[in-house]
C-alpha cells in the first residue's frame, strides 16, 4: 500500500513542481520540492530524490527556512 501512496503522491507532486518551478525559491515551492524529493526516495528513485533534496536544502539554508 505504501508504494501505491508514493506513486499517487508523485502523480500530484511532479506536475505541481513543474508548474511552480519559476517561483523557486519561494518558501512554498521549496517545501513542495522537499516533499517531491522524499516521494522519489521512498519510491526507490534515490538519485533523483537526492538531486532535488540538494537544491531544496541549499535554498532553505540561504533563505533561512529552518524546517522544510
Amino acid at each position: 500500500m505504501f508504494g501505491q501512496q508514493m506513486e499517487a503522491a508523485l502523480k500530484l507532486l511532479v506536475p505541481a513542481s513543474a508548474e511552480f518551478a519559476d517561483l523557486f525559491p519561494d518558501r512554498a515551492v521549496v517545501r513542495l520540492d522537499g516533499m517531491l524529493a522524499r516521494a522519489y526516495v521512498e519510491n526507490e528513485e534515490p538519485r533523483l530524490g537526492m538531486e532535488i533534496a540538494e537544491r531544496v536544502l541549499e535554498a532553505a539554508e540561504h533563505g533561512g527556512l529552518g524546517v522544510i
